[in-house]
């Protein structure tokens, strides 16, 4: 039977003004007048979707975060997907204690569910993801807010820093910083085929300010059910885009934890959402990326689909070989078919589908 969630929104009031400088680097179109008085109604600057699930260790330095942001006139939407932690207390005492925080409660339907709530309540002339064990740094939304205000961008793309247990901090855009100068504008599909290249392409959502209205007339939502759900929404948010931003800033923390041994079952639902993602970024090309400018792109999406199928190749826990073994094989032959139909040029996707067959004989003797 079907599930229907269970949304409340506990708490949401108008938000403060925002910061001058920020505020008059942003489109007119962020106050409306309505009614007869021509009462004066301001959207805020940013939304910021926060999904929870049972992260109460983490939880209060997140929030922490973006109650400190030196930009005020933001919105946070705390959507709490059916955590059985005390998360969803905490949340209420940031929503009753500050009006720039809603809270939504619904019943546990994923990540990519959570975040489409979110979005759902969003009012903001911009939009930002936060994931409830990372972190912002306090000047985030203030910078990137004015870059993309200053340039008119769909997208602006900064820097994700990642925190080890130990302290330790990598950036995952290191390789790419000499690619593009900070404040440069392109086109999204240049943006991605040039990232490709570099190899120092991320996919995940937060490492990315989106202009909202962008992201709503274009219709965009996360799959609800998926693992990786990112690999799905990236690619075509930012070959849509007619012009993202680089920003060389560090702005977004994500927190690297230790994950637990990976089940079969859980094996083989990852598995079977790359095979998803692959199925809808394929009928995404033919549909949307045909036309020879887009040339360059397409080509490095379908090596990023080779880069996915070979990390399907390695979920491989004890006792799921049988599972992995029967998809490898699909796998295997319609990226060979892809390099094949659409001459990759990529060097590295020979590398990747290389790998892939080694992998796959090792299983095929496994099997024997």
């Amino acid at each position: 039977m079907e599930e229907t969630a269970f949304i409340i929104v506990v708490y949401k009031k108008v938000r403060a003004s925002p910061e001058q400088s920020v505020n008059q680097a942003l489109p007119k179109n962020t106050r409306t007048k309505i009614g007869r008085d021509m009462k004066e109604v301001k959207r805020p600057v940013v939304s910021v979707v926060v999904p929870v699930y049972n992260t109460e260790p983490f939880l209060a330095e997140c929030l922490h975060s973006l109650e400190k942001q030196t930009l005020t006139d933001i919105e946070i939407i705390l959507v709490n997907d059916g955590s059985t932690d005390n998360s969803g207390r905490l949340l209420r005492e940031y929503a009753g204690k500050d009006a720039r925080f809603v809270y939504v409660e619904q019943e546990n339907q994923g990540l990519s569910a959570a975040r489409n709530t979110g979005m759902e309540h969003a009012s903001g002339h911009y939009l930002a993801f936060l994931d409830s064990d990372d972190w912002l740094a306090e000047n985030a939304l203030q910078v990137l807010c004015a870059i993309a205000a200053k340039t008119r961008t769909d997208i602006v793309s900064g820097n994700t820093l990642a925190v080890h247990a130990d302290g330790q901090v990598q950036s995952w855009e290191r390789r790419g910083r000499e690619l593009f100068a900070t404040g440069t504008v392109v086109s999204g599909s240049t943006y991605f085929s040039r990232v490709m290249d570099c190899r120092c392409y991320v996919p995940m959502v937060y490492n990315y300010l989106y202009r909202r209205d962008f992201i709503e007339q274009n219709g965009f939502r996360f799959e609800p059910g998926l693992v990786h759900e990112d690999e799905l929404w990236t690619p075509q948010v930012l070959t849509t885009a007619q012009k993202i931003t680089v920003a060389d800033i560090d702005f977004y923390y994500y927190r690297q934890r230790e994950g637990s041994i990976m089940t079969a079952t859980a094996a083989g639902r990852r598995i079977a959402s790359i095979q998803l993602i692959i199925e809808k970024l394929l009928e995404y090309s033919r549909k949307h990326l045909f036309e020879k400018k887009y040339r360059e792109a397409k080509e490095a999406l379908y090596v990023r689909l080779l880069q996915i199928y070979s990390t399907a190749c390695t979920l491989h826990p004890d006792g799921t070989y049988t599972t992995l073994y029967d998809r490898a094989g699909e796998m295997l032959r319609v990226c060979e078919e892809l390099r094949r139909q659409e001459s990759l040029g990529r060097w590295y996707s020979e590398e990747i589908l290389n790998r892939m067959k080694l992998y796959y004989d090792r299983l095929q003797t496994m099997e024997g």
